[in-house]
């Protein structure tokens, strides 16, 4: 089971862990993980000590919605005042800290008939493509990868084959045998 937890950690995630995004989304299958809320208080102080966070943004009686996130990249991204003027629209506090901001988004995600299309901003996705995803419904886009791209394609796509080399890197040397602990510090995950 932890190898299971471990392997989707860095399947899903491992831009952030590798310190190359801000934040990601994984979700956990109460079925195949269910002790996952263990997990994340044994995991958590290694994790803060290498500058990630993890925390649950929402859960039903199927699955858990983890976001894993480096607090200091991802409250930087969200203090810019455009970021802030977008989520301000969608009944964010303007002057909200990282964590009010957070758990105003938990509560969207619990209380909203839909997936409030604002968490790609919380996931450092680029303001221009959470905005035109929102405006043209997900359809019409130009690049589809780690998000849905409708700006900046050729940097996009560079930027999505640094992350699948980041996680290839780090899905190979764990499948090595090396500890998930070693693969945050280790230079050849961490370079790209």
């Amino acid at each position: 089971m932890q190898q299971r937890f471990e392997f989707q950690l860095i399947f899903h995630c491992a831009p952030v862990l590798s310190a190359k995004k801000p934040s990601n989304l994984v979700c956990f299958s109460r079925k195949s993980v269910p002790n996952a809320p263990e997990l994340l208080e044994q995991y958590a102080p290694f994790l803060q000590a290498n500058g990630l966070a993890l925390r649950i943004l929402d859960q039903c009686e199927h699955r858990w919605m983890l976001l894993i996130y480096r607090p200091q990249m991802l409250e930087r991204y969200l203090s810019s005042a455009f970021v802030r003027k977008l989520l301000a629209k969608d009944g964010y506090n303007e002057q909200a800290n990282l964590d009010e901001l957070l758990d105003h988004l938990s509560q969207r995600l619990k209380n909203s008939g839909s997936f409030p299309h604002e968490i790609g901003l919380f996931l450092g996705y680029r303001a221009a493509d959470v905005i035109c995803f929102q405006k043209y419904q997900g359809e019409g886009c130009k690049l589809c990868g780690y998000w849905k791209v409708y700006c900046s394609v050729k940097r996009s796509r560079k930027c999505f084959r640094q992350f699948d080399s980041i996680r290839n890197r780090m899905l190979s040397m764990l499948d090595q045998g090396y500890c998930f602990e070693s693969l945050l510090t280790h230079p050849i995950c961490c370079a790209a």
